[in-house]
């Protein structure tokens, strides 16, 4: 091979392979933001039952808890990106080298780049669905509050139910956003494949297949999850009580195992990268 085409797939490598540590890195913090949001859930619920003196120290504790959160955010966020800049960056120099699978690797580029378009599309709609559910709550609790002083509750009644129009639209372009990355873990995952074939290592063919299962994991979770906000926007709109279903529970249950299959991919991929790199 060509000495600048030789550089190109190494270059291509260790994007690669930064996108695995930091992408690993991002989930591992995910995990941990996970597990911190249990335990302000089960801090609150000790603060619900506490004495007033063993409520102020673990409201204490609470605090901590959520700038802690914040914290994890914060840099979830930076190494998110820095992930995806090392993803697009590896792919590019991958599929201008002279590896068996270029051309592959040319139609995975066009794939994924759609993907995240859209998939900024869709977080962007989303984003203005959220924030005309939340105004439109309150509009409508506004307007009981009024109407139940003036005999007026046909704004609240209105109200209301363009607040089930923005839920149901929510619901639709959250399960849209799924589907999208669905499709982008599956194009990434024949991505891991491909490399493990150029490179011979093993190690990303299994990451492949982990990937597979973690997406698909992770999507059955937020098909319960939207099964329960379904089922929680019918109790309360028909105020019918469904009761409890233990369905949030679940799927927090199931993200949770999704995610950790995932860190075991990126393990993977991290490590079948650097000993790819260390023969070059």
């Amino acid at each position: 091979m060509a000495t600048n085409v030789t550089n190109l797939g190494v270059e291509g490598l260790r994007s690669i392979n930064r996108y695995f540590f930091y992408q690993l890195v991002a989930v591992i913090l995910t995990i941990i933001a996970e597990i911190i949001v249990f335990t302000l859930i089960g801090s609150a619920s000790s603060i619900a039952g506490a004495a007033l003196q063993s409520a102020q120290g673990a409201g204490s504790m609470v605090l901590i808890l959520i700038a802690l959160l914040v914290i994890i955010e914060i840099v979830l966020l930076v190494f998110s990106v820095y992930a995806l800049l090392s993803l697009m960056f590896g792919i590019r120099d991958l599929r201008r080298s002279q590896f068996k699978n270029s051309a592959a690797y040319a139609g995975i580029s066009k794939w994924l780049k759609w993907l995240v378009i859209l998939s900024v599309i869709l977080v962007a709609i989303i984003a203005v669905v959220v924030l005309a559910l939340i105004v439109s709550v309150a509009t409508s609790f506004v307007g009981s509050f009024i109407g139940s002083y003036s005999g007026l509750g046909a704004g609240s009644a209105s109200a209301g139910s363009g607040a089930q129009a923005y839920f149901s639209m929510l619901l639709i372009f959250t399960f849209l956003l799924m589907v999208v990355e669905l499709v982008f873990g599956w194009k990434l995952s024949t991505l891991y494949k491909k490399l493990s074939s150029d490179v011979s290592q093993k190690p990303l063919n299994t990451a492949g297949n982990l990937l597979l299962a973690s997406i698909v994991i992770l999507f059955i979770g937020g098909l319960i999850s939207l099964a329960n906000g379904f089922s929680s926007a019918v109790s309360l709109y028909t105020s019918v009580g469904a009761g409890s279903t233990g369905l949030d529970l679940v799927s927090a249950i199931i993200g949770f195992v999704g995610l950790i299959v995932s860190a075991a991919s990126l393990y993977l991929g991290w490590t079948g990268t650097s000993a790819a790199l260390r023969k070059q």
